[in-house]
Parts: structure tokens; C-alpha cells; sequence
């Protein structure tokens, strides 16, 4: 039987038959065109023929049992040829055939491999695309947070399980040596955003669903760099010069797109909202006095032989019903103009200005807006900052004003919780362990330029305070602070009692109380009311007295010594005593240690005196 007339066909209407021949010349299979496959080196030549006069894009299958090791000696860079082995490719890494080829079997898993030798073009092992056109999904408005992803990856680590298991792993061996050139990057994660759905780069989501404390290394993201050596030696003469230096844990970057200027007679494409589109507007740099602005097309065309006038924006703060109506409530700049358009985060697409219903032409008021043909709602808003500009006709092609050009971003870390309760916490935001040399310092903006619009290195909120004597113990915190209370002043305490403060209008005020008299002795101080003085044991400092009310029962005072001085506590006469001290005699608080006074009886004058030593 002549097998190469003989024919097939499918079992379904509208089928065409086709030879067997013509079947089997969708794919090759390599022991029919000669290989013998048993990883001699006289059967690589055989193979380097084959190879030789395969044309490119065929699609080659390599029989189970195959002991060739997938290696052309000499491959064309400019031939592609995608290898399918039935069985199991040799080697820890299965070296692809030609240059650009690609490699695959199903064999102990899935694998696909390519190498590329010589070729200057770039290709992709594997590509995986999913397209998503479906307008009529709820997302995250319906609380759904699923996402359709282009690739899928599960793994399950069940109860009996132990080693370590991921859904992804991610391998990069760099060998290369050019540092100038190339960079190597173990994930790359690549978004562009053309429209105005919120994108995130990663979204790391960890779920405890335990309900247990967590145990060693509960939760965590982990970011190791292990090296050697020191990032910048010590004798180079850029050390110690603020910089990311050459290593970096975690290297953040923030930059605006570089858009080129207005040119004639250029061909510019717009956005369009089609099924099937992928829209890629053209948008421009224009500076308008000395600032730059982005504009972007909105019908496509060519640009005409003038550069047109582009205005600079109207700024203004306004709030939109959700129907026809836009209440202006301030004019930052500029004047509003009837056909004029409005944009910004709201609304999503921008709508035109058709009538002023009330208020001063072109000022704050009432405006009667309209949405592009095909725009069939917009979401209300209130008091948002929006840009008003008329669109710009150019040639053929008409732009739409969109935004400033140099960017601004919100915040480079934001921590937050997905409740409005209060319970939840982190211990620590940024820390390190004791094995940890900082060279430099823990926060450095020398090098930073700040705006002017409340811009501040650190703010916190009233009553938060700068600890200066944390131990790394929960008993070591807050023993000695600094700290703004609103309304009040700034404050500097020791062991939780004011040693120093500047109240807001300028007064100050003292760990004890107004000093009463300049001295070393009790002598020296003057005697007013209440039960004790203190007095410094240093010649340049002063006696005070201390709280007058100190002569009813009960009451407590501390006296906190601040200083690097001896204090002395004594009794402001003679009929007063420390329980286990002769009536009149002082008591010693060394430097930076304290002492709770209780008055214990006002009839026999006695006080209580509770030693606290320094903080270590």
C-alpha cells in the first residue's frame, strides 16, 4: 500500500482529507529522518546533517529512549527549531539544540528549555498570555480579590509534610562579568499602565488562618543579600559620601516618564476603548512659563506644521453630582471657559463644560458638564482638586490635557490594617539585632532636598515621645524621653517625671520646682513653706523648695535627679524626718537616680523615702 496516498480525514462536518504523507510532515520525528540515538559520536554528525537541512520553525520529535544529549556542535543563529522529547533529557541542565532552539518533554514533569549562543534576538522559553475583555465581572467592589491570572501555580504542604515547599521558585545563576552592561534579575515584574485601573507591581498576601500563636518564623518576607567583603572599603575615597552604595537590601526608585516634545508632522495614535484594542496614546512634554505639563492624544491623526498654543490648566476644586452638574467651589488659578474639559483622578474620563448655570463667567459656580459620546457614566465626587483645559486641535489630531509631568509619590512605605479597630500592632516598624554596625546612620536626609509644602524630615503626633534610653528589654523603654504635648510645650522626662520643659509661651520648667535661693547647704536655701528642700552638692547649682503640699497625709512626690550631680533632699526644719533618719538630717539621690517622697504623718512629721537607682 502506498502510504503517501493513502488518506484521513476527521469525523466532523466540513473536514478535509489530507495524505498521510502531509500529516506526517506537520512534525519530523528524528529516528525517521536517519538518527540512530544511541549517544555515539558518529550519530552526532548523522545529527548535525539532519539539523543542517531541517527548515527553520520545524517542529522535531525525539523518540522515547533517546540517549542523544540534545547538543548541535555547530547551530545557526538565525534557524529556530522546537525539539519534543518523549523521554527524559539528559544532564542537570538539558542544553537546548541550536542557538535559540527550544526543548521540551513531559517526561518527570514538565520541561522547557532554550540557549542562547550567538543570536542577537531575544526569545522566550515559555509565554503565557491571558487577555481579559470581560466588562461584566465584579472585582473588588463585589469583594472579589481573585485575580485571572496568566500563569497558575498551587502547591499543598499537608499535615504530614516536612522540607520546604513553594508554589514558585525562581533560580538565577550569574556568571557573566560585565557590570556596565547587564544586569541580571532573579523576578522581574513589568506593568504598564495605559489606563486608569489601579495597579499594583506585587502583592505579597500571608493569611494566618490558624488561630494560634504564631511560632518561629510565623510570617515573614524575607530579603537576604549574602556576600563578602565591605560595599565601599573603608581607604576608597567616595566612603562615608551618602549613597545607596554598590549592595542594596532594599532599593527604591521614583522617576517621571520622559516624554518627548511636540514635532510637526508626526503621526500620533490615541486611546480607544474597542473589545479587542490595546490603546497606546501618544503624550507630550509642553512647558507652559517654564512648567511642564502632559498632554496625551485623544483622536489620532498627524501633527500640523505649527506648534499649536497650549494653555496652562485652571485649577480649581469642584464636586460633581454624578448626572449633569459640577459645583465649583474655589479657583486655585486660571479662568473656566465654556468647552473646556475636566480631568483629573475624577472624573475618570474627562467630560466637557457646556454651560455656567450659576456664579461669576469663569469663576466658582455651577457648570452643566456633558460625557464623550460613549462614555455612558461617571462616578460622583466631592471637593476634589480637578484640571479644566480646553482640547487642543493639531492638524489632524486633537490632545487632551492630563497632568503635571514631574511626579510626586505619596509615600515610599505605608503601613496599614485592613480593620478601623485599634487592636492590631507591630512591635517594631524598622529594627535591628545587636551583630548590626551602622557606620552611617539610622536615618540621613543630608543629601535630600525638602518641599516647601509642610514638608518635615520626622513629624509625630502630640504625645508621641523620642526615646533616647531603650535597652533592647521591655523594662528599659521610655525612661528617658523627649516629647511634644499639644498645647503644653515640649518636655524632656526621666523615670516618667518632667526633668526639663518649654511650655508654648516660652515660660520654662524644671525636673523640681522654681529654684527659691542660690547655695550648697541648707543654710544657704531659704526657708518658705512645705516639708523638704533640695539642695545640689555641686557649688553651681541651687536649693529649691518642693511642694508645699506636701504636709497632708498620703501625698507623694518623686524628685528626680537629672544631673550629673549629688542632690541632697533635707527636711525644711528641724521637726521633719525621713523614717530611719534623726529628725533634720538630708538624704543623698546620686546623679540620674530618684526618689519617691511620702509623707507618712503631718503630726509627727515623718516622710517615707523610696530609693530608685539610675537607669542603666
Amino acid at each position: 500500500m502506498d502510504m503517501s496516498a493513502a488518506s484521513a480525514s476527521a469525523n466532523y462536518s466540513g473536514s478535509v482529507p489530507r495524505t498521510i504523507a502531509q500529516k506526517w510532515g506537520d512534525r519530523y520525528n528524528l529516528a525517521d529522518l536517519g538518527a540512530k540515538l544511541d549517544g555515539s559520536a558518529s550519530d552526532a554528525a548523522i545529527i548535525q546533517s539532519i539539523y543542517d537541512d531541517l527548515p527553520t520553525n520545524s517542529l522535531v520529535e525525539v523518540p522515547k529512549n533517546s540517549r542523544w544529549d540534545g547538543k548541535i556542535k555547530i547551530p545557526d543563529p538565525n534557524k529556530y527549531i522546537t525539539w519534543l522529547f518523549d523521554g527524559h533529557i539528559g544532564g542537570f541542565y538539558p542544553s537546548p539544540g541550536g542557538d535559540g532552539d527550544v526543548n521540551i518533554t513531559l517526561s518527570q514533569g514538565l520541561y522547557v528549555g532554550m540557549v542562547s549562543k550567538s543570536a542577537k534576538h531575544m526569545n522566550r522559553p515559555i509565554n503565557a498570555l491571558f487577555w481579559n475583555m470581560n466588562s461584566n465581572f465584579c472585582g473588588a467592589s463585589c469583594k472579589n480579590y481573585a485575580q485571572y491570572p496568566a500563569i497558575n501555580a498551587s502547591a499543598i504542604s499537608g499535615p504530614t509534610s516536612s522540607g520546604n515547599t513553594s508554589a514558585v521558585n525562581a533560580e538565577l545563576d550569574s556568571y557573566g562579568n560585565t557590570p556596565s552592561t547587564a544586569y541580571d534579575v532573579g523576578l522581574n515584574v513589568f506593568v504598564k499602565k495605559m489606563g486608569q485601573n489601579s495597579v499594583w507591581g506585587i502583592v505579597d498576601d500571608i493569611q494566618d488562618l490558624s488561630g494560634k500563636s504564631p511560632g518561629a518564623f510565623g510570617s515573614w518576607n524575607e530579603f537576604d543579600l549574602w556576600a563578602n567583603g565591605a560595599d565601599i572599603p573603608t581607604f576608597d575615597p567616595s566612603y562615608g559620601i551618602l549613597q545607596s552604595g554598590h549592595r542594596s537590601i532594599f532599593y527604591i526608585a521614583g522617576s517621571h516618564i520622559i516624554l518627548p516634545s511636540w514635532k510637526a508632522r508626526r503621526h500620533v495614535t490615541a486611546w480607544s476603548a474597542g473589545q479587542y484594542d490595546r490603546p497606546e496614546p501618544t503624550s507630550i512634554q509642553v512647558r507652559i512659563n517654564n512648567v511642564p505639563w502632559l498632554w496625551y492624544a485623544v483622536q489620532p491623526g498627524t501633527t500640523g506644521t505649527i506648534n499649536p498654543h497650549f494653555p496652562a490648566p485652571t485649577q480649581a476644586v469642584a464636586s460633581y453630582d454624578g448626572a449633569t452638574t459640577l459645583s465649583v467651589s474655589s479657583i486655585i488659578s486660571g479662568i473656566i471657559s465654556i468647552g473646556d474639559y475636566v480631568t483629573a483622578a475624577q472624573p475618570v474620563r474627562p467630560f466637557q463644560i457646556i454651560a455656567q448655570l450659576r456664579g461669576n463667567p469663569g469663576g466658582p459656580g455651577t457648570y452643566q458638564i456633558a460625557l464623550d459620546t460613549g462614555d455612558m457614566k461617571e462616578s460622583s465626587f466631592r471637593s476634589e482638586g480637578v484640571y479644566i483645559a480646553p482640547r487642543i486641535t493639531d492638524g489632524t489630531a486633537v490632545w487632551q490635557f492630563g497632568e503635571r509631568y514631574y511626579q510626586t509619590i505619596g509615600s515610599v512605605l505605608w503601613l496599614s490594617s485592613n480593620t478601623k479597630e485599634i487592636g492590631d500592632g507591630y512591635d517594631t516598624v524598622v529594627g535591628g539585632d545587636s551583630s548590626v554596625r551602622v557606620d552611617n546612620a539610622w536615618l540621613d536626609s543630608t543629601s535630600s532636598s525638602m518641599g516647601q509644602n509642610g514638608a518635615a524630615v520626622v513629624r509625630m503626633k502630640s504625645g508621641q515621645p523620642i526615646d533616647f534610653t531603650g535597652n533592647g528589654t521591655l523594662a528599659g523603654r521610655n525612661k528617658h524621653t523627649l516629647s511634644y504635648s499639644s498645647g503644653v510645650g515640649l518636655s524632656y522626662t526621666s523615670l516618667g517625671f518632667p526633668v526639663f520643659g518649654i511650655h508654648d509661651d516660652g515660660s520654662q520648667q524644671t525636673g523640681c520646682s522654681t529654684p527659691s535661693a542660690a547655695g550648697t547647704t541648707i543654710n544657704d536655701a531659704t526657708i518658705v513653706g512645705g516639708p523638704f528642700i533640695v539642695v545640689s552638692a555641686s557649688a553651681d547649682a541651687q536649693g529649691v523648695k518642693v511642694d508645699a503640699n506636701m504636709h497632708d497625709e498620703g501625698t507623694s512626690r518623686t524628685v528626680v535627679n537629672g544631673s550629673s550631680y549629688k542632690l541632697y533632699v533635707y527636711p525644711i526644719n528641724k521637726n521633719w524626718a525621713f523614717i530611719g533618719k534623726t529628725a533634720g538630717s538630708g538624704i543623698l539621690i546620686p546623679a540620674y537616680a530618684s526618689v519617691k517622697l511620702t509623707t507618712v504623718s503631718k503630726y509627727n512629721h515623718t516622710i517615707y523615702a523610696e530609693y530608685h537607682p539610675a537607669v542603666p
